[in-house]
């Protein structure tokens, strides 16, 4: 429904939309239903089409080739049942796109709900906003990656959640690490899930002091997760001659990702200071408008919750070892996206689903501590965060890409 409603509400103007990103643009479905096609979407239409092209010199999707394999797969069945036209929308492989991108979001809604556990209508309300928000707004309706910020850190909190719990064995934890390292080559975030995974491993043994049997796991998960990459970098080396990263490319971008900490200290230690204290800033900017709202009602709940009696060593198991996994994502997410240096909205956007997943764990350890009626005006209290942020998500014009 979110989706449709987006439709329905456009960005100003052309011009707004184009100043933005060279390349965007505004494609109508029908009468007063319109959506952004963003400026990158072109590349991974025409990479769909003909995914050989990945292999390419220096093509720009070569080192995050699956999420266009995918769609190229998909577009198969389309190519039967689909109207062909001379529209974006009527490609076999835009519906592609557009099927992969909700498929993501049906799948980060299903983890959500499963790491909740007990139904409660205001967790569900909270769940409700990973698809109604401003990134599903850019990016449902236009070939992108970016709906992998709703599901990646979500993917990354339940595996967390089940490398404290279980200990694995080693043949499982190299295949957990090998099923990361092929989502890794559709989005590079989950790098940050592979770490986050370790320190959850460790995390699983350290409580009985057995932590030193953790590292066959972890370098099993680790060799697991390497795999892919490895494998696509030579193929890639043998076909194109070389391996291409087009955001690790000199001069793509301000600060190489990762490697800004290196070139600054190439120059001296008081470069790298200044750069990553300019970083820091810059990181800081682009996010707070992003987390402000998640994180605000989530010290209202934390509050809330102390108010009613809930403390740590009140909490079960099951919750205990869920805030570790959020607080493990947190702890690896935020790093990444700092020392990523190519700091946008729409990468920051991946702190939220934490937040809201959070905020839906403390809305039900109070409620539980809560006579009925306060219990209902708290989640009076949150039904109508929700209801804004939708309200206010749909009124305003844009986001841009």
């Amino acid at each position: 429904m979110f989706g449709y409603l987006t439709l329905l509400s456009p960005p100003t103007s052309m011009e707004e939309v184009s100043t933005r990103c060279a390349g965007t643009r505004i494609v109508s479905v029908a009468a007063d239903h319109q959506f952004v096609y963003n400026c990158d979407s072109r590349v991974f239409m025409q990479a769909g089409e003909a995914p050989s092209e990945l292999l390419e010199e220096h093509h720009v999707r070569q080192s995050r080739p699956l999420y266009v394999v995918t769609a190229s797969i998909m577009s198969v069945p389309f190519r039967v049942v689909a109207p062909i036209g001379d529209t974006v929308v009527g490609k076999p492989v835009f519906l592609a796109y557009l099927t992969m991108n909700a498929a993501l979001l049906v799948a980060a809604g299903v983890i959500f709900d499963r790491l909740v556990g007990t139904p409660l209508l205001a967790a569900s309300a909270l769940g409700a906003l990973l698809v109604a928000n401003y990134l599903v707004k850019a990016f449902l309706w236009t070939p992108h990656t970016q709906m992998f910020n709703v599901l990646t850190p979500l993917v990354g909190v339940a595996l967390v959640f089940a490398a404290v719990r279980h200990r694995w064995s080693i043949p499982s934890t190299a295949l957990i690490g090998l099923g990361i390292g092929i989502a890794s080559l559709a989005y590079g975030a989950f790098i940050g899930v592979a770490v986050a995974v370790a320190l959850g491993i460790l995390a699983g043994h350290w409580g009985d002091g057995s932590w030193r049997r953790a590292a066959p796991r972890v370098s099993a998960l680790l060799i697991g997760f390497a795999i892919p990459q490895v494998l696509w970098m030579t193929l890639a080396r043998l076909v194109a001659g070389s391996y291409y990263s087009h955001e690790l490319a000199s001069g793509i971008t301000p600060r190489r990702p990762f490697l800004w900490v290196w070139d600054s200290l190439d120059e001296g230690p008081a470069q790298l200071a200044s750069t990553a204290w300019a970083n820091l800033v810059d990181f800081t900017t682009v996010s707070a408008p992003v987390v402000w709202a998640p994180l605000t009602l989530v010290v209202v709940l934390v509050a809330v919750a102390y108010w009613t009696g809930v403390r740590v060593d009140s909490l079960t198991q099951r919750d205990r070892v869920l805030l570790l996994a959020v607080a493990l994502m947190f702890v690896c997410y935020v790093p990444f996206l700092y020392l990523g240096g190519f700091y946008r909205w729409r990468l920051s956007w991946s702190l939220v689903p934490l937040l809201l997943l959070l905020a839906a764990q403390l809305t039900r350890l109070a409620s539980n501590e809560l006579t009925r009626r306060r219990a209902a005006l708290l989640t009076c209290g949150v039904l109508a965060f929700c209801a804004a942020w939708i309200g206010v998500t749909l009124a305003t014009p844009g986001p841009y890409g």
